[in-house]
């Protein structure tokens, strides 16, 4: 029993892995677009769950018979979904007959339409059990009498039974199994075909509407009925046509079913089967042939469905309006009939060749995106129905909507196999047709409600519109989004840029750092020295300084009392220009002309006035004063009377104090902004650093212009919609017709969705922009940052976390706060003009008051900003020191741990955070106290706006509309003018922050540019010049007059103790330094006439401790060699005898080293280093220390192999049996030669070299 339950298990065992190989089969034979006959039935049995003994993959012809299921698929479509649009032909007689209205009518074709599409589950169980064949067969003879019983029907309930239900279903019976199986006859051609069958809906829409019309004309709408039921039984033909794909060498054999299990696995499911109970079995079932796994898993197949089904609300509803739209403003029935033909016309006309340009590859991935594209031209083409009922109109109406309409039918089922697998097509598409059947089904009775409710066809198609060009945006936003996720995704999991190497100070994870922080060195003390005077020089510049704005402020006094006096005087010749009317008894000072001309009369006055307080020295800031007082009456006036003509005059006989003071506030107001905020020399310094951050935007010059153009239509939208707002609220308080009532309300919507819709465009792009921007900013400071010579990075301000500051935070925030605050500003700004000038049309006195709020809070805000400034600077350096303390000790966390050193660190880190929670409550005092005071000016000059609006109320001036329609303006306007001042604060705040990225930008290295030598030929000589060199941070020289030769193809030592220059010479020598006296020259040139590139692949450096990148092994030999393969660095390995530790390795070279080699041993890291070296086919060498962690035979191989190649060499060692191979020895101390030789020359001198090697022996 134990015997026969292990083999029953082995037998399971293995057909559950024949199972996953036949479905791996299954899926790599979809990839390479071979794919199976998932929905063929078989010609003997007739059911598809016939077993086959092996499984066999059918190849789709792309021709051949698929020619001719083509052309029986595009009759199927003809006959199926064309057909419902052509019942508006008889929508009067049926209205007639039964008495229906628009809606009752219009159900016939939504429920046909509805049940074409909500059949696909039943289709899909169909097509499993009976094939494509024989479903089309069933489909063609359902339809046919459904229509034949329509004719017969004596109510409209019965015909939605008939016509709707049984007809309905037998479409969809046709329609789907013939669209599915010319997906398995066309792969490579796939597009062409499914645009080709498209067609089929074009060639139903030009030849039934005339039919339908003559049948209608000869035998009624019954006769019509019957007549087209026994056209419809062509599909049953179509069908025939329809045979199943058949392997080509086994044509007699059963056919595959879409499951492709093999026989065991059948009679094992089978068996399974039986126990289960029937709520699972329909969970499976629906899950077959419902596809939800992929509408919960395919993030694509959702968005399109849902796309589509919201499509679908509006997208039949012209076809099913456009005949009764055109009749019932007289078009005669046939002309009428006529345009649907001309619509199919277009439509057979242009989807071929749709089809063979979106067959190109260039258009693949892309098809979604030209699908959407055609449906937004789509919905906005329903508008042209609007502009009128005739025959030329609805003409170029028909035309412009058919074009779109073959593109977006050519698109829609390739969009679909795009986005899912070919084996779940049918399920897909019966899912998607239950969904869209929903909308279908409502979309054309509501479409009726609201022709019956308005009597007008116009809303209708506004309505239509909307919501076909809303789901077109839907789907281009959410694809993108998709894409861009994907993109991101992939990013992500590919390959990383190389990492930047450690800091100096990580990588010297040697070095006592802990303890003898605090003790001060010589260069210390030089440095204080060096402090106190530019301590002392600071002191002199505060002097000066502080004298500088004392000055200022004696100017700013004079410039405010002058100001003052301008405007008392302002006020005493306007109140005498009033004096002069009453005396001549003149009812005005005539009109807008006569304003005018006073206001330059006084402005002339004034200037005058101004000269003689100023001594004649013409001020700026007086001159636009007088300017502002002067030119605000007319202009004021000016835009009242184009808003309300009648409006009265603003300087009549009577002297109104409260117009005068408000005029004279806000412009003085005004000023005071502009001067204080906008002109000052810090101003000017912020609009010279932000014009030039506009010019970093001019690559993206055509994304600027689409959204400030999509900006300026939202806000136009945003504008009317208050107004219509109080239109609405004027009509119920009055006596207005229905029609007109919806009109307005229809138009207030229009405002509304365009509104949303403009926005959303307008901030995408903007947001593209920046994401651009920020991108290009960051590439051209890294850029300038790795051309900056070695000192750059040792200064303290440029340490590596300051650094990564500038470069991340910094960029993301100006670009962040100049992109955005540039989208709001000048969004409020339009927004304000347009608002203003509805808002002086209804109260000039409440506009002013609004007004004047700007002003205040201009004031407030630039008190916020400057002290906010410093605090945001601080904030910043505060986490450029975080990060650079927290990187520092992670990346020498050796060093921390192995002098236990936790505790210092997570001391030195938390000082450096309280630092910071420091400078955040000030930031948040300041914050608090300006957010109150902000509030409550905004609260008294909203209760003097209710003053003002009571006294205009009493004296009939201002009604209460009008005054509802202003606040209904006035809160936006508010919120405007608090963001526009919010905007200019952040950018005045980010000022510091683009000053200092600017400096990094335009910082020109300190170092001698490369030349342009590169020989073929090096023969490796090197001769120091009296090299002199001293490092910026000290002032005693690292060389002193060092004068040497390198001999090519010798080699060299140098010997001393810690500090004497050994490290200085191979720095210059690299050229990461550049001497102040002296050179250094290679083959008798200067290093700095060699192109860089050359120089450093010639000469190569391998140091005690390599720096190495986290990545592969491979990745760091052949670091910053393009053309370095894998078996040249396998040779370098073995020429040290270093190739079999890596061939050892698990990955070989691609084997991961971690962060720093962290995988590797010292050892092996100075192999690495070696290998990389030599794999450059170097001419020099440099070995510092380089094989110190070796053993003695590694070392001596490693030499032997580099002297071998006959490079010049030069060590620099502490082992002096190293040493002692060297062809010449130069001993350094202090920055000096002292004695150079060959090993036995030296020793015979027994001078510094020969007592040093005593030592050491002594110690060993």
């Amino acid at each position: 029993m134990i015997q026969r339950n292990g083999a029953r298990g082995t037998s399971d065992h293995q057909l559950h892995s024949d199972c996953a190989r036949v479905r791996e089969q299954t899926k790599s034979m979809e990839q390479e677009r071979t794919p199976e006959v998932n929905d063929c039935e078989s010609e003997e049995g007739g059911r598809g769950d016939v077993s086959m003994p092996a499984v066999a993959a059918v190849t789709a012809p792309d021709g051949g018979w698929g020619w001719m299921v083509l052309v029986a698929t595009i009759i199927v479509l003809a006959l199926t979904l064309a057909f419902p649009s052509c019942v508006g032909i008889y929508y009067t007689d049926l209205q007639n007959e039964f008495h229906a209205t628009n809606s009752e009518t219009s159900w016939v074709p939504s429920i046909m339409t509805s049940v074409l599409h909500a059949g696909g589950p039943f289709c899909s169980v169909l097509v499993e059990r009976l094939g494509c064949r024989k479903t089309v067969i069933l489909g063609g003879i359902l339809s046919g009498l459904g229509m034949v019983f329509s004719s017969f029907t004596q109510s409209i309930v019965q015909l939605y039974i008939t016509a709707g239900i049984i007809t309905g279903l037998g479409f969809c019976f046709s329609f789907q199994p013939a669209v599915t199986i010319l997906g398995h006859y066309f792969v490579r051609r796939r597009v062409f075909a499914n645009a080709m069958s498209s067609t089929g809906t074009a060639l139903g829409l030009c030849i039934l509407p005339i039919l339908g019309n003559y049948l209608h004309m000869e035998f009624g709408w019954r006769g019509s009925f019957l007549i087209l039921g026994a056209v419809l039984l062509n599909c049953c033909v179509c069908g025939a046509v329809m045979r199943p794909l058949q392997p080509p060498k086994h044509r007699g054999q059963p056919l595959i079913n879409h499951e492709l299990h093999p026989p065991e696995e059948k009679r094992v499911r089978k068996e399974q089967g039986r126990a289960r109970t029937i709520w699972n079995s329909l969970v499976a079932s629906l899950r077959k042939h419902m596809a939800f796994d992929q509408l919960c898993n395919n993030s694509r197949y959702c968005v399109y469905s849902i796309g589509i089904t919201w499509m679908m609300l509006g997208f039949v509803v012209p076809l099913v309006y456009l005949v009764p739209y055109a009749t019932a403003n007289e078009m005669d029935q046939g002309r009428a009939a006529l345009l649907l033909s001309i619509l199919g016309i277009v439509n057979i006309v242009v989807r071929p060749p749709i089809g063979i340009i979106f067959n190109m590859p260039w258009f693949k991935g892309r098809h979604i995106y030209v699908f959407a594209s055609a449906l937004l031209v789509n919905g906005l083409s329903n508008s042209i129905c609007c502009i009128g009922p005739s025959f030329p109109v609805l003409l170029a109406y028909v035309v412009t909507y058919g074009l779109s309409m073959s593109v977006v039918g050519s698109l829609m089922f390739t969009v679909l196999m795009d986005v899912v697998e070919m084996s779940r097509f049918p399920s897909a598409l019966g899912l998607l047709a239950v969904m869209e059947s929903i909308t279908l089904l409502v979309g054309p009775p509501l479409a009726g409600v609201l022709v019956d409710m308005t009597g007008v066809y116009y809303h209708m198609f506004f309505t239509s519109s909307a919501v076909v060009a809303s789901s077109a945006v839907f789907l281009i936003v959410s694809y993108s989004w998709l894409d861009k996720r994907d993109r991101r995704a992939l990013k992500q999991g590919a390959p990383s840029a190389p990492p930047e190497p450690a800091s100096p100070a990580a990588a010297a994870d040697v070095a006592p750092s802990c303890q003898y922080r605090s003790l001060p060195t010589e260069g210390d003390k030089d440095k204080a020295s060096a402090n106190g005077a530019a301590v002392r020089g600071e002191i002199r510049g505060s002097d000066s300084a502080l004298c500088s704005q004392t000055i200022r402020w004696r100017k700013m006094k004079k410039v405010a009392v002058c100001g003052l006096c301008i405007v008392l005087f302002y006020a005493v010749l306007c109140l005498a220009q009033w004096a002069v009317l009453v005396l001549l008894k003149c009812s005005g000072c005539g009109g807008l002309a006569g304003l005018w001309a006073c206001g330059a009369g006084n402005w002339a006055i004034l200037h005058v006035f101004t000269l003689i307080l100023t001594d004649g020295k013409p001020q700026p800031e007086l001159q636009r004063l007088v300017a502002l007082l002067c030119l605000l009456s007319p202009v004021l006036e000016s835009g009242r009377s184009l808003m309300a003509s009648d409006s009265e005059p603003y300087m009549v006989p009577h002297p109104d104090l409260s117009r005068l003071f408000l005029g004279m506030v806000s412009s003085s107001l005004a000023c005071v902004v502009w001067e204080k905020v906008l002109c000052g020399d810090d101003g000017t310094n912020a609009r010279q650093l932000l014009l030039r951050m506009l010019k970093y935007f001019r690559p993206d010059s055509l994304y600027l212009i689409a959204a400030f153009s999509f900006l300026i239509l939202g806000v136009v939208c945003d504008t009317y919609i208050p107004l219509y707002q109080g239109k609405v609220i004027d009509m119920l308080r009055g006596q207005m017709t229905h029609t007109s009532f919806c009109y307005v309300v229809g138009q207030l919507s229009l405002f509304s969705l365009g509104s949303a819709l403009f926005s959303g465009l307008r901030g995408g792009i903007f947001m593209v922009t920046l994401t651009r921007l920020n991108k290009r900013l960051k590439h051209l400071l890294f850029h300038t940052l790795l051309q900056q010579e070695v000192d750059f990075f040792e200064d303290k301000d440029n340490k590596p976390g300051s650094l990564s500051s500038r470069l991340h935070s910094d960029v993301d925030r100006m670009g962040r706060t100049v992109a955005l605050n540039a989208n709001a500003t000048v969004r409020s700004t339009v927004k304000t003009c347009l608002m203003l000038r509805v808002m002086l049309g209804l109260s000039w006195e409440l506009t002013v008051l609004t007004c004047i709020e700007m002003p205040l809070l201009a004031i407030l805000q630039n008190k916020y900003i400057n002290l906010t400034k410093e605090l945001k600077e601080q904030t910043q350096n505060c986490h450029a020191k975080n990060k650079d303390l927290a990187l520092h000790t992670v990346s020498g966390i050796h060093t921390v741990r192995s002098f236990k050193g936790e505790k210092d660190e997570l001391r030195r880190y938390n000082e450096a955070l309280e630092e910071l929670r420091m400078v955040k409550r000030y930031s948040g005092i300041y914050s608090a106290v300006f957010l109150l005071v902000r509030r409550l000016v905004s609260l008294g000059i909203k209760i003097l706006m209710l003053l003002q609006a009571r006294t205009l109320i009493l004296s009939g001036h201002l009604s209460i509309g009008s005054l509802v329609a202003f606040f209904l303006y006035q809160k936006p306007m508010a919120v405007n003018l608090r963001e526009i001042l919010y905007c200019y604060g952040e950018t005045a705040s980010t000022v510091g922050v683009i000053a200092k990225v600017f400096k990094y930008l335009d910082r020109t290295p300190q170092w001698k540019k490369e030349g342009e030598l590169a020989p073929e030929k090096l023969q490796g000589g090197v001769v120091f010049q009296n090299v002199t060199f001293t490092y910026p941070s000290t002032r005693e020289p690292a060389l002193k007059s060092v004068s040497m030769k390198l001999q090519p193809g010798k080699m060299t030592a140098l010997v001393g103790p810690s500090g004497s220059g050994k490290t200085s010479c191979v720095s210059l020598l690299k050229r990461l330094y550049e001497p102040q006296e002296g050179q250094i020259l290679l083959d008798n040139e200067p290093l700095h006439h060699y192109k860089h590139k050359y120089l450093h692949q010639k000469m190569a450096l391998v140091s005690q401790n390599p720096v190495l990148f986290s990545g592969s092994l491979k990745y760091n030999i052949g670091y910053g060699l393009e053309d370095c393969t894998v078996e040249k660095m396998i040779e370098t390995a073995e020429r040290v005898n270093a190739g079999k530790f890596f061939s050892e390795l698990e990955d070989g070279y691609d084997t991961d080293i971690g962060e720093s080699g962290a995988n590797l041993s010292s050892g092996l890291k100075q192999c690495v280093a070696i290998i990389r070296a030599l794999v450059r086919d170097p001419q020099v060498i440099i070995l510092d220390e380089a094989t110190s962690k070796l053993d003695v035979d590694a070392q001596y191989n490693v030499l032997q192999e580099i002297l071998a190649c006959g490079l010049t060499v030069l060590v620099v060692a502490h082992q002096l049996k190293t040493v002692e191979q060297a062809d010449h020895i130069i001993f350094l101390e202090k920055g000096i030669i002292v004695e150079e030789g060959t090993h036995q020359e030296l020793m015979a001198k027994k001078g510094q070299y020969y007592r040093l090697k005593e030592e050491l022996f002594s110690e060993k």
